[in-house]
């Protein structure tokens, strides 16, 4: 007698012809169920991606503003705020929530932040404000590969 269960473990058609998504790195990839109604966002899932790209729109005067007033210390506090604006977007784009208008401003909004003269001379600094950019990309678009980071400038041990 056959095994009713098709898909049981003794069967040899466990094994799925999709490949395998990661939640995580490809949330934007999986498989979507498109054979239901259209997609009709709540007022709370507008709300919350208007204000992440409110904020987002924000970031690159609130860094510079942050830069002149506190000088390397601003930057680095920022930059602790803005990973909890990129855990967030993160949070909302793994609960399918993200809108592409939100996606594309983020992504935006990493270009004008690093396209910023900000004058910043600890190293440390620059690469936590860098791997936060970098963590956020990554999640947003983690096919493409960025070059626009700036060259850390660490002193040669011949100088020492």
């Amino acid at each position: 007698m056959a095994d009713p269960r098709s898909g049981s473990a003794a069967s040899g058609s466990s094994r799925s012809s999709r490949p395998q998504v990661d939640p995580v790195k490809d949330w934007h990839k999986a498989s979507i169920d498109r054979t239901g109604t259209s997609y009709v966002p709540t007022a709370e899932v507008i709300e919350r991606n208007e204000l992440i790209i409110k904020a987002l729109k924000n970031a690159p005067g609130a860094l510079h503003t942050r830069f002149r007033h506190f000088g390397q210390l601003g930057v680095l506090g920022w930059s602790s705020e803005f990973s909890e604006l990129i855990d967030e977007i993160q949070r909302c784009g793994l609960e399918r929530h993200m809108f592409t208008t939100t996606r594309a401003q983020a992504l935006s909004t990493c270009k004008a932040l690093l396209r910023l003269h900000i004058d910043i001379r600890l190293q440390m600094i620059s690469m936590f404000l860098c791997s936060q950019i970098a963590r956020l990309r990554r999640f947003l678009d983690a096919e493409t590969e960025y070059t626009d980071y700036p060259t850390p400038d660490f002193p040669l041990p011949e100088a020492y």
